[in-house]
């Protein structure tokens, strides 16, 4: 019973004795694009405010693009080429391509494609966004199951 008690007294002890105060102190307010200068890039796109300046780092209009989709449960993966405005079935999800685009001259490099995709029962949207091929990440879809992410935009 003396060792219970010297045990008690030892683990409560240090608790009450040694506690302190934390004091939270919000940062400073910080410009968005500051933060994150890839995520002011989307927001143009996704707000389709794109002067001649912005229109020229953000390239021409491919007629479509290459897609993956992976299952991440049977290891299973689907390439597919959309075109712009173009829907199809990958898996259990209906996937719709509304437009992509390039750097200027290089149809191969970094892709952005503006994709909505959606379970096959559902009518709300998975993913309503722009990707970025470099960065699949950045802008992802948020699946237990599936994963798809652009290739490349196509201009045929």
């Amino acid at each position: 019973m003396k060792h219970f008690l010297l045990y008690l007294f030892l683990m409560i002890y240090p608790i009450v004795s040694f506690s302190q105060e934390i004091t939270v102190t919000p940062l400073p307010n910080l410009n968005p694009t500051q933060q994150n200068p890839e995520q002011s890039i989307i927001d143009k796109l996704e707000n389709e405010v794109i002067d001649e300046q912005d229109n020229e780092a953000i390239g021409e209009t491919g007629t479509g693009a290459l897609l993956r989709a992976l299952d991440r449960v049977s290891g299973e993966t689907l390439d597919i080429e959309l075109l712009n405005g173009q829907e199809t079935f990958f898996f259990d999800l209906i996937v719709k391509m509304n437009e992509c685009r390039f750097p200027q001259g290089d149809l191969a490099s970094d892709a952005f494609a503006y994709l909505m995709i959606r379970n096959v029962d559902e009518t709300v949207s998975l993913f309503s966004a722009w990707m970025i091929a470099s960065s699949p990440t950045l802008s992802a879809l948020d699946h237990p199951r599936y994963d798809i992410w652009v290739i490349r935009c196509t201009n045929s």
